[in-house]
């Protein structure tokens, strides 16, 4: 096990950040785990791990929260897929002001592949900038776009043949 600690100031009186390597028991993967502050003491981001999930949490200054991601890691079978590297992850990011930026992003091993996903990513005011779907990162389906006071600016349809993209059969 690796501990640092980094100071803003020679005389070690404020802390930058403190991290700590961790190590998966069963693989040979592993994730930092600490803390980091902004000069004025305020904390700037917290990674952690809680079981077999690597979380990180960035904040910003005001203390809202910025980002929150997971990530499963360790688990051999999710590294495995053919012609593919593949994490496992959710993914959420907000503005300063506390509005969610979209909705949720997940990577679901082979379930990310088997069902098609919607995201919306919304205006710091709120409204929606835009919605689309998508299936193994490509999107399918319809897709509008807006102007930051609501009203639609454009709408279409993706006709994307899944069937020609290098995922396995058995996914979809």
């Amino acid at each position: 096990m690796e501990k640092w600690t980094v100071y803003y100031d020679i005389n070690k009186k404020q802390k930058a950040f403190e991290t700590e390597t961790i190590y998966h028991k069963s693989s040979l993967e592993y994730r930092e785990k600490g803390i980091s502050w902004y000069r004025d003491g305020a904390i700037k981001s917290k990674n952690y791990i809680d079981g077999d999930t690597a979380i990180w949490l960035n904040y910003y200054q005001n203390g809202q929260v910025k980002r929150i991601y997971k990530e499963l890691w360790g688990i051999p079978e999710y590294y495995e897929i053919p012609q593919h590297t593949w994490i496992v992850f959710s993914e959420l990011n907000y503005y300063q002001n506390g509005q969610l930026k979209h909705t949720p992003i997940d990577s679901k091993s082979k379930d990310h592949c088997t069902r098609v996903q919607s995201i919306t990513v919304y205006f710091e005011n709120g409204k929606p900038n835009f919605q689309c779907n998508y299936l193994c990162m490509v999107l399918v389906g319809e897709y509008r776009e807006y102007y930051e006071n609501g009203y639609l600016k454009t709408s279409g349809s993706y006709t994307t043949d899944i069937n020609k993209y290098p995922w396995p059969s058995s996914w979809y």
